[in-house]
């Protein structure tokens, strides 16, 4: 995980750094870098690096999501209880408005792409720590005859069952968020990338018969 980080990264910087001498050798002011910390509808937070113009537009863009909240959550569950197969309740709590804000700016890509590196590698070893102490918590537990197989198997269950409840709420959030988005003359929310064209299949020559 950590290469792909890295490989990411350097070619973030490549084209970062080529905006910015292609801006330079025009004449211009050089182009300024935003480091931003951008937190999901779980609460999930990650680093993105952009230009300082495509976070303007972020911030439009998720201005007017937090516009539409509060509406997009009543349409959304008003979707959830029409459904027949949802036996449990609209989980409100679990949809976030996504928000985001800047970590710092630069003008220099490299130093930019270096600190997002920095930022990743910090949450990698984070994320990593809280996984071993939380096996150590349980190893514990069940040395002392605190817990057991069956009672963890039941608890993961749970959490995986709470999970897929969440993700289901949030895509239904989202659809009814795109609906007024659309109205409103904004951008879809967490729009997918479009995707690759297919590859041209070269047409084998055929060989000329031998007589």
């Amino acid at each position: 995980m950590k290469t792909l980080t890295s490989a990411l990264v350097i070619v973030l910087s490549l084209v970062l750094s080529a905006s910015a001498e292609e801006k330079a050798s025009e004449g211009g002011a050089p182009e300024k870098f935003v480091l931003a910390q951008v937190t999901d509808r779980a609460e999930v937070s990650t680093y993105e690096l952009m230009g300082y113009a495509a976070y303007q537009d972020l911030v439009k863009q998720l201005a007017l999501e937090g516009k539409l909240h509060m509406k997009a959550l009543m349409a959304a569950e008003k979707a959830w209880k029409a459904d027949e197969t949802n036996k449990k309740t609209f989980p409100k709590s679990a949809i976030a408005v996504r928000k985001v804000k800047i970590v710092k700016e630069f003008t220099d890509s490299g130093k930019a792409s270096d600190e997002l590196a920095k930022l990743e590698a910090k949450e990698s070893d984070k994320a990593a720590a809280d996984k071993e102490r939380q096996a150590a918590r349980e190893k514990d537990k069940q040395s002392k005859g605190l817990s057991n197989k069956e009672q963890i198997a039941k608890d993961q269950k749970k959490d995986a069952e709470k999970d897929a409840l969440y993700g289901s709420a949030r895509t239904i959030y989202d659809d009814e968020l795109n609906k007024l988005l659309a109205a409103a003359g904004g951008e879809p929310a967490n729009a997918p990338a479009a995707p690759a064209a297919p590859a041209k299949e070269e047409k084998k020559k055929e060989e000329p018969k031998k007589k």
